[in-house]
């Protein structure tokens, strides 16, 4: 990290695009060559030591986030950015989770929900996002996670059994009814 403190960041949020393709390039290449440890793939082996491309992605990710707020600072009382931004930032936590490495994929939730917060969005808007992001995106996130780790002792499988794609559904509706809240805010 110390030797972090002395990048221009102002440089880096020049080349975020760039940032953004590296950051999606290194986790494609995780998950087809990555090295296989405990059924999962997160690390790249550079032969004198491991790497975990996911740890870089979340400090990059950063720059880009904010490189997007400031071009669209105008625009943020708007769905469209909102929508943009969301896609962006959906990109690398798929692939994070795909690995599988749910807990840094749930990183990406609060740091954009923070970003945002810190770039101007709106206040109701901000609420809204959080409760539509908890209820849409955590719940099914880690009921999914759970099922593709084979988590046998988790209670929260044990008492939903099938009933899995019903609250998936639920979740879903719900999701929808809080973005047609957030647009006719």
């Amino acid at each position: 990290l110390f030797g972090v403190s002395f990048v221009n960041y102002r440089k880096l949020a020049e080349h975020s695009t760039l940032l953004f393709l590296v950051c999606l390039g290194l986790l494609v290449y995780t998950l087809m060559f990555g090295k296989l440890v405990n059924g999962s793939r997160r690390w790249i082996n550079l032969g004198f030591t491991t790497v975990q491309p996911s740890e870089f992605v979340k400090l990059f990710m950063v720059v880009v986030i904010a490189r997007f707020l400031d071009r669209h600072r105008e625009e943020m009382t708007a769905w469209r950015p909102l929508v943009t931004l969301g896609a962006l930032v959906a990109l690398p936590t798929l692939l994070i989770f795909m690995q599988p490495d749910l807990g840094t994929a749930l990183v990406f939730l609060p740091m954009t929900l923070a970003m945002l917060f810190v770039g101007g969005i709106p206040v109701k808007w901000f609420i809204g996002l959080v409760t539509v992001g908890f209820m849409a995106v955590a719940i099914p996130l880690y009921i999914t996670y759970a099922n593709i780790t084979h988590m046998t002792d988790n209670p929260v499988i044990e008492v939903l059994g099938n009933k899995f794609w019903l609250l998936s559904i639920g979740l879903f509706f719900l999701f929808a009814a809080g973005l047609l809240a957030l647009v006719n805010l």
